[in-house]
């Protein structure tokens, strides 16, 4: 079945942004607060199989002109996976909250409707980042004949979600309800009964 959001790429192809991995092997803490000091310079990773979504540039990753050592990626979950785990969105409104992107943190794609790669909507946490060198994951693509990409403008979305993220501004102080009520009142009078 064909996709809207959603195609399969060689992967002799370059990696590009919205190439999505499955089972890549990454390291994880597991410690919640490592202190590392001239006294203690180890800490405890586990290998954790995570499916994820390339976040860095495709432009960035143009053979012969690779601009980067590292690429950044985030992990992405089926809904039902996710949901299980975040137990505050079996909330309707949280839900219907999640899926109309009003969390930031959080991206919500399409059902993948490609039958090698077949899931529900998928969700990116965009605030857990991972960085792998380009040549780890280079090789661990190409140990599959496929790859499942985004394709445009679905990937610019992600990109966009992704950097809206991080773009986004804490005022000290906002506008008054007084003032905000006085501009409500000016601007958009109330229609006379």
């Amino acid at each position: 079945m064909a996709s809207e959001w959603y195609q399969l790429a060689s992967t002799t192809e370059p990696l590009s942004q919205g190439d999505i991995f499955r089972q890549l092997p990454i390291l994880e803490l597991l410690d919640e607060e490592v202190s590392l000091d001239a006294s203690n310079t180890t800490v405890d990773v586990d290998v954790v199989e995570k499916d994820v979504v390339l976040m860095t540039q495709s432009c960035d990753l143009q053979p012969g002109r690779i601009k980067v050592d590292y690429v950044q990626l985030c992990p992405v979950y089926e809904l039902a996976i996710f949901i299980k785990g975040k137990t505050e969105f079996k909330n309707r409104n949280k839900l219907s909250d999640l899926l109309n992107g009003k969390y930031p943190r959080f991206s919500v794609l399409a059902s993948t409707e490609i039958s090698a790669y077949p899931s529900e909507p998928l969700v990116v946490d965009l605030s857990r980042i991972y960085a792998v060198r380009v040549g780890y994951l280079d090789n661990f693509c190409r140990k599959y004949p496929e790859k499942l990409q985004l394709i445009s403008p679905y990937r610019e979305y992600l990109a966009q979600n992704f950097a809206r993220l991080f773009m986004r501004v804490g005022l000290p102080s906002d506008i008054s309800e007084t003032t905000k009520k006085i501009l409500t009142d000016k601007y958009a009078p109330k229609k006379a009964n």
